[in-house]
């Protein structure tokens, strides 16, 4: 396992080669899989906004696959970010954290159909975790800087 969101009582679990797990945790000392989704690389990270899943793949950017149905995950479409590692979501744009090329790519998703590169920002080492709070966008680099 990568990376793991909880929402309500089901968690949505990036597996990297595995792919994607939905599993219902409404009984925390029983939890049950619900289905298992076949991403479209190995899932690295992972995010969730109503009933969007953004699946970071390490090699083909972003996976958006509608868990409406928990148990029949469809994928929607794909963003080509590059190496994504890591996503958040805010008010309808998608942030990822991209490795090879050190950079945060910024996502339009408000048609999850069909999601928009809209900016591109450079970071001063690989790109990898990501978070949003209010109006600041916050990006781990871990200790690979360019100086």
């Amino acid at each position: 396992m990568r990376q793991i969101v909880v929402d309500g009582a089901h968690a949505y679990i990036a597996s990297r080669e595995d792919g994607l797990f939905i599993v219902d945790v409404s009984d925390a000392e029983k939890p049950s899989l619900i289905s298992r989704h076949d991403t479209i690389e190995f899932a690295t990270g992972i995010c969730k906004s109503g009933d969007v899943l953004f699946v970071a793949c390490r090699s083909f950017g972003v996976e958006l696959i509608d868990v409406s149905d928990p148990s029949h995950p469809k994928h929607l479409s794909i963003v080509r970010t590059g190496e994504a590692q890591s996503v958040v979501e805010q008010n309808g744009f998608l942030y990822a954290g991209v490795w090879a090329t050190s950079e945060v790519v910024a996502v339009d998703v408000q048609n999850p159909w069909q999601p928009q590169i809209v900016s591109r920002t450079p970071l001063d080492g690989f790109g990898d975790g990501v978070d949003v709070d209010g109006t600041w966008l916050y990006a781990a680099t871990g200790h690979h800087s360019r100086k």
